[in-house]
């Protein structure tokens, strides 16, 4: 581990308060942390493992348990990212984000990744980790597949209406759900959106760069023919013959694109 003073001050004084309370059953650490590769704009992801009888307290009290650690300047709930777990913190002094999922044991059973443990009782947190196994979610191709080209078209008229923001909204969302997690795991990196992706995009970089266009339409055009372009591309790579697609819908979306690409890039 190659954590940076800022951080290792941090989480030396979590182990020290946590193990005093005899409700938590141990606290690990998922995010960078496991990969080494920690800089100074890291954050923490604590996973707080408790006692299921003491729930209720817990959950009610968690801006008060982040409290003790340090200068809190701000926390909100996780239901952003789909995680109503987890609570979100901004510290001052140093100033520094740090995340804290509360999970129960049985909850840690179900999990993206093994965290790093950096305390236990009873090896309670260990035992639940070898006893089970990670499950990352990866893109249901189906799903993707049928949606993929009606949007390329709700995309194409908001290009012909000269609707840029709204378009840029649109393209960020494929490249966050659809591009992104393709590429990665084309080049054997797990699909968590864009995150990295500079440093996964191996040949592909300079085609995801196109696809992050100004506020333009001649980029945007670009964008989204290249997208069209990097999902063909992708989908014979990764998706199956069990993959059922509508390529009538294809041919007319795609007809429509370069309709209105043609006249913005002639």
């Amino acid at each position: 581990m190659n954590a940076l003073p800022i951080h290792q001050s941090f989480v030396d004084k979590v182990i020290e308060k946590t193990k005093q309370d005899q409700r938590l059953v141990g606290v690990a650490m998922g995010g960078s942390w496991l990969f080494g590769d920690m800089d100074e704009f890291s954050d923490l992801d604590f996973v707080i493992v408790y006692d299921p009888k003491y729930k209720e307290e817990i959950m009610h009290n968690r801006d008060a348990f982040a409290g003790q650690f340090g200068d809190l300047l701000s926390s909100f709930t996780g239901e952003h990212v789909d995680e109503p777990r987890l609570i979100v913190c901004l510290y001052n002094d140093p100033l520094l984000h740090v995340d804290y999922k509360f999970i129960t044991l049985d909850e840690l059973s179900v999990r993206v990744e093994d965290p790093a443990i950096l305390w236990e009782r009873d090896s309670a947190l260990s035992q639940v980790i070898v006893q089970t196994k990670t499950s990352f979610p990866y893109p249901d191709f189906q799903y993707i597949e049928d949606r993929f080209w009606p949007w390329i078209h709700y995309c194409s008229v908001k290009l012909g209406r000269g609707e840029i923001f709204d378009l840029l909204g649109t393209i960020h969302f494929f490249m966050n759900h659809i591009i992104g997690p393709m590429v990665k795991i084309k080049n054997g990196y797990k699909p968590n959106g864009t995150r990295h992706l500079e440093k996964q995009a191996g040949e592909y970089y300079d085609r995801l760069v196109a696809c992050a266009p100004a506020h333009d339409e001649k980029d945007c055009a670009v964008a989204l023919l290249t997208i069209v372009e990097l999902y063909e591309e992708l989908k014979e790579e990764l998706m199956d013959e069990t993959i059922q697609r509508n390529d009538r819908t294809k041919q007319v979306c795609e007809a429509y694109l370069k309709s209105i690409t043609n006249k913005i890039l002639q």
